[in-house]
């Protein structure tokens, strides 16, 4: 058993709530949930603002839920981890491989599929040709970019849409698209900057379902506003403000917060009523 990464002032400010057996972290059942992404006392920041303060943090598989407030730093997070930039300090570790220059950087994308909040399509190309396009741009053969398209469309469930041009598609069709074109190459890790904003409850929880199909191949880090989005389908979450990580655990640790709560709300959810207690009262 690992012990929840929660930073030291959270944990002991709860220790008169919880026995300390809650504050654990285990590996799924049946997962091998070896270390995927690495962080090892990475930072960032512009100028003289600090986005990314010192983190430590290992991404496993399965799927991670990111929540936090506008400008915690969660889309500076993510493009880290997706090797879109680099730490001013510390270092980013892809399965076992140091990320020191844009050489390694270059090889080590190969096993990443990231899905920025906002993407563009080829909106006058086919479905099929859009994917085709991403395979090759991901380094997989010609020869080989129409099978893994397919089979990449297959997976989200728009082979009937392949000949489409993507200009017709629905929001939430449109975000499949996106997934098809990140998972194409068939990566290891799967880094998603809020892939179900804008789409409607069918969508969302269609986009949850696939989601958690592709959670058994792949380490996927979802960045969200919606806490009921991490609730129903991550394995763990973290809660990060100001660059710092306040909060690393299961769902069932977050729940349990919220429901010892002083003041619910009751119209929240007890994973909601959890995060709004750690921003609340226990955020640096």
């Amino acid at each position: 058993m690992e012990l929840l990464h929660t930073s030291l002032r959270f944990s002991w400010r709860f220790r008169p709530i919880f026995n300390l057996r809650t504050l654990v972290r285990e590996p799924l059942k049946g997962s091998a949930y070896m270390p995927v992404v690495k962080l090892d006392s990475a930072s960032f920041w512009y100028g003289r603002n600090p986005i990314i303060q010192d983190m430590d943090l290992v991404l496993e598989r399965g799927i991670t839920g990111v929540l936090g407030p506008n400008g915690a730093g969660k889309t500076t997070l993510i493009r880290l981890l997706a090797l879109d930039m680099r730490p001013k300090r510390g270092s980013v570790v892809i399965n076992g491989t140091p990320v020191d220059d844009e050489t390694q950087a270059r090889k080590c994308r190969r096993h990443i599929g990231y899905l920025p909040q906002r993407f563009e399509v080829m909106n006058l190309k086919t479905v099929q040709a859009n994917v085709e396009f991403a395979a090759w741009a991901h380094g997989v053969s010609a020869a080989a970019c129409n099978k893994a398209a397919a089979d990449a469309l297959a997976k989200v469930g728009l082979s009937d849409r392949a000949n489409s041009r993507a200009f017709t598609l629905s929001g939430g069709m449109r975000q499949r698209l996106g997934l098809a074109c990140v998972i194409v190459h068939q990566p290891d890790i799967l880094i998603l900057d809020e892939p179900t904003v804008g789409i409607d409850p069918v969508q969302r929880s269609q986009m949850r379902r696939l989601l958690r199909d592709l959670a058994s191949d792949s380490a996927i880090l979802l960045s969200t506003h919606l806490v009921d989005d991490v609730a129903h389908i991550c394995d763990r979450v973290l809660i990060i403000n100001h660059g710092v990580v306040e909060f690393d655990g299961t769902i069932p640790t977050l729940e349990q917060i919220g429901n010892h709560r002083q003041h619910r709300d009751i119209h929240a959810s007890a994973a909601e009523n959890g995060y709004l207690e750690i921003m609340e009262n226990y955020a640096s």
